[in-house]
């Protein structure tokens, strides 16, 4: 019992720390979920209904003109 006393900060901080890293990461995953993840490579604007694939970053790279989504 004296540990828990001894260490209650300690325990406390790593115990906020943990909920925040869960909470985070629960979100996140809802998000992905839900079609609202980035595929990094247009800095969200994939969310907004636009795939990097079809006519965006990816056909640029390849030497296509973009389509007008």
């Amino acid at each position: 019992m004296s540990f828990l006393i001894n260490n209650a900060g300690t325990i406390l901080t790593a115990a906020v720390l943990l909920l925040a890293v869960f909470l985070v990461a629960g979100k996140m995953i809802r998000d992905r979920k839900a079609g609202k993840g980035s595929c990094g490579c247009c800095g969200g604007s994939c969310a907004a209904g636009r795939n990097c694939t079809d006519g965006g970053h990816a056909a640029r790279r390849n030497g296509q003109k973009k389509e007008n989504v």
